[in-house]
């Protein structure tokens, strides 16, 4: 379980405070995107950052592929990048165990998982670099 690998602090209520503002946040951006998205897709995700919330708390989400494009197929995986401090001391296994298990079975899920700091480093991937061409950050 993930809650063992993070160290206790405060109270679930005040931990998740300002990570379910901003879940809220992207929900509303979500909904804006359902002229655009299917519905399915977006439930998935919608559950996805849910989980994210709850497991990890601070993250940043970024949305990038066909799915940011628009250029979707109906089988397209939901290619997702998430960046959280928390991943601090977890080896990549571990954080896509977490990931993994947290994504809704409905959908295939392509997930990037770094610290702020790996993320830096990432940026000059051809994969991030692409990735931030088309991005939509959604927490």
């Amino acid at each position: 379980m993930l809650g063992s690998r993070f160290p206790r602090r405060a109270s679930l209520r005040s931990r998740l405070r300002g990570p379910l503002r901003l879940l809220r946040r992207s929900l509303g951006l979500l909904e804006r995107l359902s002229r655009e998205l299917p519905k399915s897709v977006l439930d998935a995700i919608k559950i996805f950052l849910e989980n994210l919330v709850r497991e990890v708390g601070e993250a940043e989400v970024y949305l990038f592929g066909s799915y940011a494009r628009g250029d979707w197929i109906e089988n397209s995986d939901i290619d997702l990048i998430v960046i959280s401090s928390r991943f601090r001391g977890m080896r990549m296994h571990e954080r896509m165990s977490v990931l993994r298990r947290i994504a809704p079975d409905t959908h295939a899920f392509e997930i990037f998982a770094y610290t702020p700091e790996e993320f830096e480093i990432m940026k000059h991937s051809v994969i991030i670099g692409d990735a931030m061409e088309y991005w939509i950050k959604i927490l």
